[in-house]
């Protein structure tokens, strides 16, 4: 017996149970306030001077020589990018976040081997949103600046933001995992009941069928014994038979 053909035969116990299921999904996707999403990304850049030490007609000192922020991409940009995504996704800065007014939930997180951020702000209203994600761009500015306080502002690994304006997406309160749960165990729930009816029901047939084979037997055995009965002499027959034939061998 396998599970598809006690599903098909228990139908009717499985159908109550699905109904309810739709239901709930689609009374929940129905009344499910919308989530704004807003992305943005970051590029951690190296400094666009730097300081070099230069001989002169009254000696050697350092001068600031221009160079290309982009020839600085190594370890220590990816050090600084990994250090500021931490930083961004502890409780404390979080909390810094909430208590400043901004309400909406963000993630952060670094693209593998890169020195890219990617930041993602949610919240129930898109202004919120949008003001979230520009405050933890702030915020990961400031605490860059906070790293290298030691150096001069020109000098600094900068936070570059890449996407401007950031895009924004609407997406449901209650996430497809969730919805996709709820109809998982509504499908578990229907076909488990359906088997146990099942079982439940041939344990009866069982039962009722062995009864059955039962009480035929002892009516069978009954009429047995009412045949031999019917046709056995009686007990005091036989002795007075045994009688009579033991006095005609004494006359003779």
């Amino acid at each position: 017996m396998t599970v598809s053909r006690t599903a098909f035969r228990r139908w009717y116990v499985m159908l109550p149970i699905l109904l309810a299921t739709a239901a709930a999904i689609g009374i929940t996707m129905s009344v499910a306030k919308p989530v704004y999403q807003t992305k943005a990304m970051v590029l951690v850049v190296g400094p666009s001077v730097e300081q070099k030490l230069a001989a002169s007609s009254s000696g050697s000192g350092f001068i600031l020589q221009p160079v290309n922020p982009l020839s600085y991409f190594g370890d220590s940009l990816k050090s600084l990018a990994l250090t500021e995504s931490k930083i961004m996704d502890s409780r404390q800065v979080r909390e810094e976040i909430r208590s400043a007014g901004f309400h909406g939930d963000y993630e952060i997180s670094v693209q593998p081997e890169t020195v890219f951020l990617d930041i993602t702000a949610t919240a129930a209203d898109p202004t919120e949103a949008t003001r979230t994600l520009d405050q933890v761009v702030r915020v990961i500015t400031a605490k860059s600046n906070g790293l290298q306080s030691a150096v001069p502002p020109d000098q600094r690994y900068r936070i570059a933001p890449l996407s401007e304006p950031p895009l924004m997406s609407v997406r449901p309160a209650r996430s497809l995992k969730l919805l996709g749960t709820v109809a998982f165990l509504g499908v578990a729930a229907a076909l488990g009941l359906a088997l146990a009816v099942d079982a439940e029901v041939g344990r009866r047939a069982r039962s009722r069928s062995r009864a059955e084979h039962y009480g035929a037997a002892r009516a069978g055995a009954s009429r047995g014994r009412g045949r031999r009965g019917r046709h056995a002499l009686p007990e005091d027959s036989m002795a007075g038979t045994r009688r009579v034939a033991w006095r005609f061998e004494a006359n003779r």
